[in-house]
């Protein structure tokens, strides 16, 4: 039972982590080649 709840919270874990290297990509990369752009 432990086992499987330490397994599950693992799998949050990087599902939480994929979702912000999304975002990091998806939102912050854009806005820093435009802040980079403007300079």
């Amino acid at each position: 039972m432990y086992t499987v709840g330490s397994r599950h919270r693992g799998y949050i874990f990087s599902l939480f982590i994929n979702v912000f290297f999304i975002f990091l990509e998806l939102y912050l990369f854009p806005k820093l080649g435009q802040f980079f752009c403007d300079l």
